[in-house]
């Protein structure tokens, strides 16, 4: 289940496999700027970025799974995808772009923007929500630390929050047990 969530928000963003090694490196090297892919804001911080991120700009790449799906590995995934994954990768990348071509060719079928409204435009005027969940967890901690209590923090939603955002507000033992299944992050509280 947590798989299938997973590719679902590749699908507005990356393909799965390069996303699935990407949070993989994020969780072996959390907040290592050379290292974490997903580091928010690296010191200093890039103010512009922070603000792009507010509004989706930037969050779509689709120059490398275009490059993957010809067998192109881009550097980024040859540094954190290992070389038996590249295969999946460029196949998984071929059918991201699939799909894609799917939803643009569904517009003018039905004559309308709304499959792309509904779909990869929606992380765009959605951006905030994800950008405000996930940067409290590691904005302002510690770099180049290897215990996760220093560099990750859980932040406590409502109800409603928690359950959309997966549980994941216990970021700390989301990072410490990340074979813990979402439904049982919160038995694992500190």
């Amino acid at each position: 289940m947590g798989y299938l969530s997973f590719s679902s928000d590749g699908y507005l963003v990356d393909d799965p496999v390069f996303d699935r090694w990407g949070h993989a490196q994020h969780h072996t090297h959390t907040y290592f700027p050379d290292n974490d892919p997903e580091v928010v804001t690296p010191r200093p911080a890039n103010i512009p970025k922070i603000i792009g991120q507010f509004f989706g700009i930037g969050i779509i790449k689709p120059l490398p799974i275009i490059r993957h799906t010809f067998g192109d590995i881009t550097e980024e995934a040859r540094a954190i995808v290992p070389e038996t994954e590249w295969g999946k990768m460029i196949w998984s990348s071929r059918l991201w772009l699939l799909c894609y071509a799917a939803i643009i060719a569904s517009c003018f079928y039905f004559g309308s923007i709304l499959p792309l409204v509904f779909t990869l435009f929606a992380r765009f005027y959605s951006a905030f929500i994800p950008t405000m969940l996930n940067d409290t967890q590691h904005l302002a901690l510690e770099e180049n630390v290897y215990d996760h209590r220093l560099c990750s923090r859980d932040v406590y939603y409502g109800p409603v929050m928690s359950f959309l955002y997966w549980n994941m507000q216990y970021h700390i033992e989301h990072h410490m047990y990340p074979g813990i299944p979402f439904h049982s992050l919160r038995k694992t509280h500190l």
